[in-house]
């Protein structure tokens, strides 16, 4: 029995007594997809729920997992793949990730798993067809006006650009890790179109505001860019598609597609359903289950 002087609150003595796996993420989404992913036939043996304390981002949920895993080793964290660009080889870790989920040799991020997509949208954005979707989200009258191939094409327009703000994330993570610059900057912040020469400004003016010389963020951006190209080096044009909608700001390129074609916000639930019946629902199943031991 655990020793009850140990047990911080009321959330982490019920996680003790429940008897399942419980799995802290980042985000009541979060909890809601990958509970879809599992399926309904699992609820008696794992739940995934944020952190009572609430908070943005991946720090809540690792500092629950590390308090509590001292009195129940049933107690992880599931968070987001772009926040292991903060931890030594976190990235190339992320990078040659194949499994829907990898961990980090790390004392501190003990129970921790890391998504292998950039973020929980990725997973939407990489394994169901979006573009179907957006090809039949009209009207009657305007059942003629989108094109596969065009939308398609947006699509990976909007992923690439999403993909390469994302890299400028990844290297900012890793530059604040070894406190060269303050803070980690917005992949989002690329929302608006611009063309290359003001993505370009932008970039050098948030990382100037966030205190790092841009000398040294481009080295750190080129030894990024240098391990996707022999990443990439070997695979085919679909596969590197894929790949590049693993890594980029999910989040950011998923509302892009729906601003731009007008898609209701309500898209992402039936991109849910449609994954449930995927392989990629059994693959994710089977990870979790194996790292969490049931």
């Amino acid at each position: 029995m655990a020793n009850l002087s140990q047990i911080s609150d009321p959330a982490e003595l019920d996680n003790i007594y429940i008897g399942k796996v419980v799995i802290y993420v980042e985000a009541e989404s979060d909890a809601n997809l990958f509970g879809v992913l599992v399926g309904p036939g699992h609820a008696e043996r794992i739940e995934f729920k944020t952190p009572p304390e609430g908070g943005k981002g991946c720090g809540p949920a690792i500092a629950r997992v590390k308090s509590e895993r001292v009195t129940n080793k049933k107690v992880f964290g599931l968070i987001d793949g772009e926040a292991a660009a903060s931890s030594h080889l976190g990235f190339e870790k992320m990078l040659a990730c194949v499994d829907p989920t990898f961990v980090i040799d790390d004392p501190e991020l003990d129970g921790v798993l890391f998504l292998a997509e950039h973020e929980a949208e990725n997973i939407l954005l990489r394994h169901t067809d979006v573009c179907h979707y957006v090809v039949k989200d009209r009207t009657l009258a305007g059942m003629n006006t989108r094109s596969a191939d065009d939308v398609r094409a947006l699509i990976n327009e909007i992923v690439d650009r999403y993909f390469s703000s994302a890299v400028c994330k990844y290297t900012s993570a890793r530059l604040h890790s070894a406190k060269v610059i303050s803070g980690i900057l917005d992949s989002g912040m690329f929302f608006n179109d611009s063309s290359r020469i003001g993505f370009l400004r932008l970039l050098k003016a948030k990382v100037a505001a966030a205190g790092c010389p841009w000398d040294v963020f481009r080295t750190e951006l080129k030894s990024l860019l240098l391990l996707i190209k022999t990443h990439f080096s070997t695979m085919e044009e679909a596969l590197k598609s894929a790949e590049r909608k693993r890594l980029s700001d999910g989040k950011s390129a998923l509302a892009k597609i729906q601003n731009v074609y007008g898609v209701n916000k309500y898209w992402e639930g039936h991109l849910a359903d449609e994954l449930a019946k995927l392989p990629y629902a059994t693959e994710f199943r089977e990870n979790v289950f194996s790292r969490t031991g049931l």
